[in-house]
């Protein structure tokens, strides 16, 4: 009964084309997250710690894809769709870290966290870009 509800909700979302509010296309949120990874470099750099703050919360809060290409990650990552979750938990968690650093105004923890998030970026990317882009082409 519980994965009929489920099929029936998710379904019911894609032809209405409901879904979060924040839900846009992947490559865009991919974009965005680009920009505000170079907000956080710039602030590193300037040491401006609140640009730091500001660049890593958008980071952590990123809006989700559209219900449509969730399911389409969801039905075709397979046996690596918990590894890809845990690669984007592992994302949200650096950037959370990195914003707590910043606004505790510790420069160099910041900047510790920094490298941890771009190392958790890299290895998400290296893992899972392709997989997610043939999957988004399909």
């Amino acid at each position: 009964m519980r994965s009929r509800l489920f099929t029936i909700l998710v379904v019911g979302a894609l032809a209405t084309g409901a879904g979060p509010a924040m839900a846009a296309d992947l490559k865009s949120i991919m974009a965005q997250l680009g920009r505000d990874m170079r907000q956080v470099s710039d602030g590193i750099l300037l040491g401006d710690l609140e640009q730091v703050a500001q660049g890593a919360q958008a980071v952590a809060d990123h809006p989700r894809p559209s219900i449509g290409q969730r399911w389409r990650i969801l039905q075709g990552m397979g046996d690596e769709l918990e590894g890809f979750r845990q690669a984007d938990a592992l994302v949200h968690d650096k950037a959370v870290e990195l914003g707590e650093a910043a606004h505790a105004g510790d420069r160099k923890q910041a900047l510790r966290r920094y490298f941890g998030l771009v190392e958790a970026c890299i290895a998400c990317h290296d893992k899972y870009r392709e997989p997610v882009r043939e999957l988004m082409r399909d």
